[in-house]
């Protein structure tokens, strides 16, 4: 199953929307019949961790009262969710040179001891979300390409390799859209094509993996 998360505020001029329904339109082709689920953090945002999260979380299964179960329902259903799928592609507005809050939050009900990593005995940590293939597609609204003077202020690749890695998650592909606000139109026009055309390439590659 592909699970398709976008995380933009915005409805309408959404460039990271787009290019995950030109992912999700190229994928249907390559896998007619398979299921593809859908969450938009973005509009519907999850609930922010509270210090009940936290209690919650980190009391053992067999000890959680009733309200601690209730606490962490959410959550449990957003890591079921994330279990289920095979193929992960998230659209990614940069916000101030990282992930919008929202997606955030998202992330935040994810990264759950016992659930999405384990610590070992040694005092390491190993994630529980292997085997996954996930493509990351970046709507930036300035030019951050490689060599470029904002390269360093982008952190959005840094912080979703960490954290998706921290949770097992080793085949991950970055798909960046820059210059989509401050870039002229030709910039601009030829970055949203090279963009969807390296999403069908990705596709593509996965079919050929399976």
């Amino acid at each position: 199953m592909l699970l398709c998360i976008n995380s933009s505020v915005r409805d309408e001029g959404s460039r990271s929307r787009l290019l995950v329904d030109q992912f999700s339109a190229a994928w249907r082709d390559h896998h007619p019949g398979e299921a593809i689920a859908w969450r938009d953090v973005g509009k519907n945002p999850p609930s922010h961790p509270s210090a009940d999260y936290i209690t919650a979380n980190y009391t053992s299964p067999e000890k959680r009262t009733r309200e601690m179960v209730a606490v962490l329902e959410e959550s449990d259903q957003l890591i079921d969710e994330i279990f289920s799928a095979t193929h992960l592609v998230f659209g990614v507005p940069m916000y101030n040179f990282c992930v919008p809050s929202m997606l955030k939050a998202y992330i935040d009900n994810l990264v759950r001891i016992g659930r999405t990593f384990r610590v070992m005995p040694d005092g390491g940590f190993e994630g529980l979300l292997s085997g996954k293939k996930m493509v990351v597609i970046v709507a930036k609204g300035a030019i951050y390409a490689k060599g470029t003077s904002m390269e360093s202020f982008d952190h959005v690749e840094p912080y979703m390799r960490t954290v998706f890695g921290f949770m097992g998650v080793v085949d991950m592909q970055f798909v960046a859209a820059d210059g989509m606000d401050f870039g002229d139109e030709e910039y601009r026009d030829i970055s949203f094509a090279k963009a969807g055309y390296e999403l069908k390439k990705i596709v593509e590659r996965w079919q050929l993996e399976r």
